[in-house]
């Protein structure tokens, strides 16, 4: 069970005995922000399951089929932004991203293709481990199946 609590800053967080929560931004109404993008680091509330859901999508991550993979979309909602980057907003409420030492703004925060490009490895590994271990098995299978067409003749035995 969540319960809401305010705090000074306008941000809104939930009272959750669950440890597995990450972080998203809201707008002012308590609405999530970016319409499926990453969300911003202003506004910080402690979201659940369908906020990491949202942003796993949004890195290319299948939540149905790919559960291995959704603590990265988990982390990257926790990760601070980068040394050198500050986060602010325009006069239309959009959020965008600031590099002192370049001068750059950025609409898509920092970390983005970090991690899609973090997904795109750890789903690399995770369908070599898968063809590794078929191919264990089916190797495994076709010796215990010789194994035993050698100990069980298929034709009786007359003596």
């Amino acid at each position: 069970r969540r319960e809401r609590q305010e705090h000074d800053s306008d941000s809104v967080s939930y009272g959750s005995e669950d440890k597995s929560l990450s972080y998203r931004s809201t707008d002012s109404d308590g609405n999530a922000a970016g319409g499926g993008e990453r969300p911003s680091q202003s506004d910080l509330v402690v979201a659940g399951a369908s906020e990491v859901v949202e942003y796993a999508k949004y890195l290319g991550i299948d939540p149905l089929r790919e559960l291995q993979l959704l603590r990265i979309a988990q982390e990257g909602l926790q990760a601070p932004l980068p040394e050198g980057w500050s986060e602010h907003e325009d006069a239309e409420g959009n959020i965008y991203y600031y590099h002192i030492a370049s001068e750059q703004s950025v609409w898509q925060h920092p970390l983005d293709n970090f991690y899609k490009d973090k997904v795109a490895r750890e789903r690399a590994k995770l369908h070599e481990r898968r063809r590794h271990r078929e191919a264990k098995s089916r190797k495994a299978s076709s010796c215990s199946e010789s194994a035993a067409s050698r100990q069980f003749p298929t034709q009786p035995v007359v003596i």
